[in-house]
């Protein structure tokens, strides 16, 4: 059948024109001897070419099927020689595995006319190309398995990531259930860092600031040697606030200042909370990192969260489940930022008399400025 088949091709490529046609019938290959291996088997072409041709004795390492320009000529066996008559030109061949259709050998060949008359060995190597193959399959494999497997870790830290989210909510929940608005004391150190050297270091001394809180008002007592005296009243019912200053360089009288406090959007004041805690004045914070509505800048600080405290811009109330026991708040001077370090030093839960966050508890002679209208 195969030589039948093989007749009607060469037939066909005959009335088709084609550069390549059968030879006549060659002299049988020799026979192996018998305690040897199987002889090679030797498929033979008739040549009618009335011109001398080049003689391919074509061989491959993998079955496949054999094109020439693009048309089917024959399949070839590994361990068979298929011989083939070319003429003078240019040809392309192309063999495509019978194991594999996507393992495809394609080159042109070239034969001369010097070539002619003349027989050569021409090999089909598709072990390479089915090599090459498996090799960018598993390539691509690799690939494959690398992208599912960072998605699977993608998807896991995403499910962490939501695990301790929902921790975090049922231990804020927690602390909300247990937290309590702080009324009371503090006594605060106040230090500075980060002063130049051309700064009189006199002015930078350390302070201190004392803070009283009693229901929705607040005070704050901020004594800075050679800078300042200054204390602050805050009504968060009125929204309403009073500032006395006392500047100590310039040695102006003293002011007190009214003023309408200013109403953040909720959420204007945010803050994060760290994984890091240590104790102040006896009490276990946090560490976190705070964003006043007033600044763009994240400001460093330790937190108690038994307490609530009053910050504006945190809620609707003006209420923030936290109360802070140490910060470093920066301050501008010119063109310098100087660092003011406060840490709690005293945190006494007491009654705190009504007169201290009075707008009453204005000195005498000090100069009074209405801003609130």
């Amino acid at each position: 059948m195969k030589r039948q088949l093989l007749l009607l091709i060469g037939i066909l490529f005959i009335n088709q024109s084609f550069a390549q046609i059968k030879l006549p019938s060659q002299q049988s290959e020799t026979k192996t001897p018998a305690k040897q291996s199987a002889p090679v088997k030797t498929t033979t072409t008739q040549n009618t070419y009335s011109t001398p041709v080049l003689t391919l004795k074509v061989t491959t390492d993998t079955d496949c099927n054999f094109y020439v320009d693009g048309e089917y000529n024959t399949t070839i066996k590994t361990g068979e020689i298929e011989r083939l008559a070319f003429q003078p030109g240019e040809y392309q061949f192309k063999a495509v595995s019978a194991e594999n259709s996507n393992d495809v050998y394609k080159v042109l060949f070239t034969v001369t006319k010097e070539e002619t008359g003349t027989q050569k060995f021409y090999e089909i190597d598709l072990k390479s190309i089915a090599a090459n193959r498996l090799k960018n399959e598993n390539t691509e494999l690799e690939k494959i398995e690398k992208a599912a497997k960072e998605k699977r870790d993608l998807e896991n830290e995403q499910t962490a990531k939501e695990t301790l989210k929902k921790e975090k909510e049922q231990e804020e929940l927690l602390i909300a259930q247990t937290i309590k608005p702080f009324q009371g004391k503090i006594i605060f150190e106040v230090t500075w860092e980060n002063i130049p050297q051309s700064y009189n270091m006199d002015f930078f001394k350390p302070g201190e600031e004392i803070y009283y809180c009693k229901n929705n008002k607040d005070r704050q007592d901020v004594k800075l040697p050679a800078l300042s005296n200054t204390t602050a009243i805050y009504d968060y019912d009125k929204m309403e606030t009073i500032t006395i200053t006392e500047d100590l360089v310039s040695k102006k009288k003293a002011e007190a200042v009214y003023e309408k406090m200013k109403q953040y959007p909720e959420g204007q004041m945010s803050i994060t909370f760290l994984d890091e805690y240590k104790t102040i004045a006896g009490y276990k914070c946090q560490k976190a990192l705070y964003k006043s509505p007033e600044s763009d800048s994240q400001i460093l600080c330790f937190v108690v969260r038994k307490f609530s405290s009053l910050i504006t811009g945190y809620s609707s109330t003006n209420v923030a489940p936290f109360l802070m026991l140490e910060t470093s708040w920066p301050v501008k001077f010119g063109d310098d930022t100087v660092i003011m370090h406060t840490k709690a030093t005293s945190v006494s839960e007491e009654e705190v008399n009504d007169a201290l966050v009075s707008f009453t508890a204005v000195p005498p002679g000090v100069r009074l400025i209405d801003k609130r209208r």
